[in-house]
């Protein structure tokens, strides 16, 4: 069976591609900045916090 769609990515170049850009550049690591973002928070019974990974 033969397909004649062109490839999405050549082997050729797939380690020169390039993904999306995360949301925030890097996503870990920001235990230093928890004391000021609690600070920033009103007083509240119930805290979500979203997970999108």
């Amino acid at each position: 069976m033969s397909d004649d769609r062109p490839a999405l990515l050549s082997h050729e170049n797939w380690f020169d591609a390039k993904g999306p850009d995360a949301p925030i550049a890097w996503y870990g690591g920001k235990h230093y900045l928890a004391r000021w973002i609690i600070e920033q928070m009103p007083d509240h019974r119930v805290y979500v916090e979203p997970f999108g990974g």
